[in-house]
């Protein structure tokens, strides 16, 4: 079995405190709400669509893998399913700004 099988990647919020959210209930011309993140351990600020926005409520409330995400987002959200290299390159961006931290969870 690969190390990939026996430790899945998973990730999580790091500092939830250190975020503040603004969601606006209009949508955009995709039909998304787009909701505003700011980050103040970098003091950053983050445009996100609806998928990005459900993803990091998603690891707020717990630690998951992108096969977990994919089915909240689809299951529990009610969003459309993203394609999942695009999951991948939000998770990487995010964990790259500081947002999120990759976690790995033995099987």
């Amino acid at each position: 079995m690969s190390e990939k099988e026996n430790h899945p990647r998973r990730w999580r919020v790091r500092h939830a405190e250190k975020l503040l959210w603004r969601t606006w209930h209009e949508k955009d011309e995709n039909g998304d709400y787009l909701t505003l993140l700011y980050h103040s351990e970098s003091d950053d600020t983050h445009l996100l669509n609806a998928v990005g926005a459900g993803i990091l409520q998603i690891l707020l409330e717990t630690e998951a893998s992108e096969e977990e995400i994919l089915h909240l987002l689809e299951n529990c959200w009610k969003l459309p399913l993203p394609d999942s290299r695009d999951v991948e390159h939000f998770l990487s961006r995010m964990t790259h700004t500081g947002i999120l931290e990759e976690t790995r969870q033995e099987t």
